[in-house]
Protein backbone atom coordinates (compact mmCIF):
# COMPACT_ATOMS: atom_id res chain seq x y z
CA UNK A 1 0.00 0.00 0.00
CA UNK A 2 1.98 2.91 -1.17
CA UNK A 3 0.63 6.47 0.59
CA UNK A 4 2.03 9.64 -0.86
CA UNK A 5 0.83 11.04 2.18
CA UNK A 6 2.82 8.37 4.36
CA UNK A 7 6.56 7.06 4.86
CA UNK A 8 5.79 4.95 1.20
CA UNK A 9 7.83 1.95 0.39
CA UNK A 10 11.40 4.12 0.14
CA UNK A 11 11.82 4.01 4.29
CA UNK A 12 9.88 4.22 7.51
CA UNK A 13 5.69 4.42 6.97
CA UNK A 14 4.77 6.37 9.92
CA UNK A 15 0.97 6.76 9.37
CA UNK A 16 -0.20 4.12 11.85
CA UNK A 17 2.26 5.82 14.54
CA UNK A 18 0.63 9.27 13.51
CA UNK A 19 -3.10 7.79 13.39
CA UNK A 20 -2.44 6.21 16.84
CA UNK A 21 -0.98 9.70 18.20
CA UNK A 22 -3.83 11.85 16.85
CA UNK A 23 -6.88 9.52 17.54
CA UNK A 24 -9.33 11.97 18.55
CA UNK A 25 -7.49 14.88 17.82
CA UNK A 26 -9.53 17.21 16.21
CA UNK A 27 -7.84 20.85 17.47
CA UNK A 28 -4.97 21.71 19.16
CA UNK A 29 -5.83 25.48 20.72
CA UNK A 30 -2.13 27.15 21.67
CA UNK A 31 -3.11 30.06 23.04
CA UNK A 32 -1.32 32.86 23.73
CA UNK A 33 1.76 30.18 23.98
CA UNK A 34 4.37 30.43 21.03
CA UNK A 35 5.97 26.97 20.15
CA UNK A 36 9.09 26.49 18.77
CA UNK A 37 9.21 24.77 15.14
CA UNK A 38 11.06 21.30 15.34
CA UNK A 39 13.30 19.69 12.45
CA UNK A 40 12.34 16.52 11.72
CA UNK A 41 15.50 14.24 10.41
CA UNK A 42 15.77 11.18 11.94
CA UNK A 43 15.14 7.51 9.94
CA UNK A 44 11.95 6.75 12.11
CA UNK A 45 11.00 10.31 13.17
CA UNK A 46 7.92 12.22 11.85
CA UNK A 47 5.80 15.49 12.24
CA UNK A 48 2.50 15.08 14.13
CA UNK A 49 0.74 18.39 14.59
CA UNK A 50 1.85 21.39 11.85
CA UNK A 51 0.93 24.83 11.71
CA UNK A 52 -0.89 27.04 9.18
CA UNK A 53 2.51 27.61 7.20
CA UNK A 54 2.74 23.82 7.36
CA UNK A 55 5.98 23.63 9.92
CA UNK A 56 5.80 21.44 13.18
CA UNK A 57 5.42 21.90 16.51
CA UNK A 58 4.82 18.31 17.40
CA UNK A 59 6.78 15.79 16.72
CA UNK A 60 7.64 11.80 17.49
CA UNK A 61 9.88 9.13 16.55
CA UNK A 62 10.90 6.01 16.80
CA UNK A 63 14.37 5.43 19.09
CA UNK A 64 15.66 1.76 18.61
CA UNK A 65 13.38 -0.01 20.78
CA UNK A 66 12.16 3.17 22.61
CA UNK A 67 9.64 6.33 21.27
CA UNK A 68 10.08 9.90 22.10
CA UNK A 69 7.39 12.70 21.33
CA UNK A 70 8.26 16.20 21.42
CA UNK A 71 5.87 19.23 21.78
CA UNK A 72 7.19 22.57 21.12
CA UNK A 73 5.95 24.73 24.35
CA UNK A 74 5.78 23.26 27.77
CA UNK A 75 2.07 24.15 28.15
CA UNK A 76 0.73 21.61 26.51
CA UNK A 77 2.20 19.41 28.96
CA UNK A 78 0.97 21.99 31.47
CA UNK A 79 -2.04 24.00 31.97
CA UNK A 80 -3.27 23.07 28.41
CA UNK A 81 -3.99 19.79 28.86
CA UNK A 82 -7.43 20.91 30.66
CA UNK A 83 -8.00 23.66 28.64
CA UNK A 84 -9.70 24.49 24.97
CA UNK A 85 -9.46 21.93 21.85
CA UNK A 86 -7.85 17.95 21.97
CA UNK A 87 -4.28 18.61 23.53
CA UNK A 88 -5.21 16.56 26.69
CA UNK A 89 -6.26 13.67 24.52
CA UNK A 90 -3.00 14.08 22.35
CA UNK A 91 -1.32 13.64 25.38
CA UNK A 92 -3.56 10.60 26.75
CA UNK A 93 -2.50 9.06 23.18
CA UNK A 94 1.06 9.98 23.76
CA UNK A 95 1.40 8.31 26.93
CA UNK A 96 0.12 5.16 25.46
CA UNK A 97 1.92 5.51 22.08
CA UNK A 98 5.65 5.84 23.91
CA UNK A 99 4.99 3.15 26.71
CA UNK A 100 5.88 -0.41 26.37
CA UNK A 101 3.54 -1.57 28.70
CA UNK A 102 -0.41 -1.12 29.14
CA UNK A 103 0.13 0.57 32.87
CA UNK A 104 3.27 2.25 32.49
CA UNK A 105 5.29 3.29 35.49
CA UNK A 106 6.06 7.22 34.92
CA UNK A 107 8.71 9.92 35.90
CA UNK A 108 8.29 12.96 35.69
CA UNK A 109 10.78 15.59 35.73
CA UNK A 110 10.17 18.06 39.65
CA UNK A 111 8.43 20.95 38.92
CA UNK A 112 5.82 19.65 36.36
CA UNK A 113 2.98 19.79 38.88
CA UNK A 114 -0.11 20.23 36.21
CA UNK A 115 1.30 17.11 34.40
CA UNK A 116 1.51 15.46 37.46
CA UNK A 117 -1.78 15.72 38.55
CA UNK A 118 -3.43 14.96 35.37
CA UNK A 119 -1.60 12.01 35.12
CA UNK A 120 -2.48 11.13 38.29
CA UNK A 121 -6.08 11.58 37.51
CA UNK A 122 -5.49 9.52 34.42
CA UNK A 123 -4.86 6.37 36.50
CA UNK A 124 -1.49 6.40 36.10
CA UNK A 125 1.23 5.94 39.24
CA UNK A 126 3.73 9.12 38.44
CA UNK A 127 6.62 10.11 40.56
CA UNK A 128 8.84 12.55 40.78
CA UNK A 129 12.85 11.59 38.92
CA UNK A 130 15.68 12.53 36.98
CA UNK A 131 18.00 11.36 33.91
CA UNK A 132 20.53 9.20 36.19
CA UNK A 133 17.57 7.28 37.70
CA UNK A 134 15.15 6.28 35.36
CA UNK A 135 15.60 2.63 35.22
CA UNK A 136 12.49 1.49 36.72
CA UNK A 137 10.52 3.96 35.03
CA UNK A 138 8.76 3.19 31.25
CA UNK A 139 8.19 6.45 30.71
CA UNK A 140 9.57 10.19 31.61
CA UNK A 141 8.19 13.28 31.60
CA UNK A 142 10.36 16.33 31.16
CA UNK A 143 10.65 20.02 29.77
CA UNK A 144 13.80 20.57 27.22
CA UNK A 145 15.58 23.69 29.40
CA UNK A 146 17.47 21.34 31.97
CA UNK A 147 21.25 21.39 30.81
CA UNK A 148 21.84 17.22 31.51
CA UNK A 149 25.14 16.40 32.93
CA UNK A 150 27.72 13.99 30.56
CA UNK A 151 26.22 10.81 33.18
CA UNK A 152 22.70 11.99 33.06
CA UNK A 153 22.79 12.33 29.31
CA UNK A 154 24.28 8.95 28.66
CA UNK A 155 22.36 7.30 31.19
CA UNK A 156 18.98 8.89 29.28
CA UNK A 157 20.25 7.77 25.97
CA UNK A 158 20.84 4.13 27.14
CA UNK A 159 17.01 4.02 28.73
CA UNK A 160 15.86 4.93 25.98
CA UNK A 161 17.02 3.21 23.14
CA UNK A 162 16.44 -0.26 25.39
CA UNK A 163 12.97 0.64 25.21
CA UNK A 164 12.34 3.91 27.24
CA UNK A 165 9.55 6.27 26.35
CA UNK A 166 10.33 10.20 26.04
CA UNK A 167 7.71 12.79 26.53
CA UNK A 168 9.27 16.29 26.20
CA UNK A 169 7.57 19.97 25.55
CA UNK A 170 9.61 23.31 25.28
CA UNK A 171 10.42 25.95 23.18
CA UNK A 172 14.16 26.89 21.93
CA UNK A 173 13.28 31.08 21.09
CA UNK A 174 14.10 32.38 24.30
CA UNK A 175 17.29 30.24 24.72
CA UNK A 176 18.91 31.78 21.01
CA UNK A 177 18.03 35.08 22.71
CA UNK A 178 21.63 34.59 24.22
CA UNK A 179 22.54 31.54 22.48
CA UNK A 180 23.98 30.27 19.13
CA UNK A 181 24.10 26.97 17.42
CA UNK A 182 20.79 24.90 18.78
CA UNK A 183 20.76 22.33 16.93
CA UNK A 184 24.18 21.04 19.51
CA UNK A 185 23.80 23.44 22.08
CA UNK A 186 20.45 23.24 23.00
CA UNK A 187 19.73 21.49 26.19
CA UNK A 188 17.02 19.51 24.64
CA UNK A 189 18.58 18.54 21.23
CA UNK A 190 20.76 16.89 23.21
CA UNK A 191 18.06 14.36 24.57
CA UNK A 192 16.32 14.40 21.23
CA UNK A 193 19.74 13.97 18.65
CA UNK A 194 19.25 9.85 18.85
CA UNK A 195 15.04 10.56 17.79
CA UNK A 196 16.50 12.82 14.86
CA UNK A 197 14.50 16.13 16.11
CA UNK A 198 15.61 19.19 16.45
CA UNK A 199 13.86 22.12 18.16
CA UNK A 200 14.49 25.08 16.36
CA UNK A 201 14.84 29.28 17.57
CA UNK A 202 12.30 29.83 15.30
CA UNK A 203 8.21 29.95 16.57
CA UNK A 204 5.13 29.23 14.97
CA UNK A 205 1.74 30.88 15.09
CA UNK A 206 0.19 27.90 16.79
CA UNK A 207 -2.79 29.31 17.84
CA UNK A 208 -5.91 27.64 16.40
CA UNK A 209 -4.20 24.40 14.18
CA UNK A 210 -6.67 21.55 12.81
CA UNK A 211 -5.53 18.32 12.24
CA UNK A 212 -6.36 16.48 8.89
CA UNK A 213 -7.94 13.51 7.75
CA UNK A 214 -4.03 12.00 6.53
CA UNK A 215 -0.36 11.77 7.83
CA UNK A 216 2.06 14.48 6.75
CA UNK A 217 3.78 14.57 3.88
CA UNK A 218 6.94 12.52 3.58
CA UNK A 219 8.78 15.73 2.47
CA UNK A 220 8.33 17.51 5.58
CA UNK A 221 10.96 15.18 7.16
CA UNK A 222 14.34 16.80 6.01
CA UNK A 223 16.56 13.76 5.38
CA UNK A 224 13.82 12.07 2.97
CA UNK A 225 13.03 15.93 1.69
CA UNK A 226 16.85 15.53 0.42
CA UNK A 227 16.77 12.29 -0.91
CA UNK A 228 13.94 13.70 -3.07
CA UNK A 229 15.90 16.79 -3.89
CA UNK A 230 19.27 14.47 -4.79
CA UNK A 231 17.30 12.13 -7.25
CA UNK A 232 15.00 14.85 -8.59
CA UNK A 233 18.12 16.35 -9.57
CA UNK A 234 19.83 13.02 -11.49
Amino acid sequence: DDDDSSGGEEGFDWTADWEALTLGVSVIESGESLPSSTVVWGDSAFPVILDEANLPFVTAARVGDGRAFQVGHESYIGGGLTGAGDTGQLVRNAVQWVSAVEDPLIGVEAGLTSLTTWLQDEGYTVETTDLENLDKYDVYCTTTYGEPSEDGLAAFREWLLAGGGLIAGGHAWWWGYDHDNAAENYPGNKLLFDAGLVVTTGWVSAGTDTVGDDAPSVLLNATRLQVALDVADD
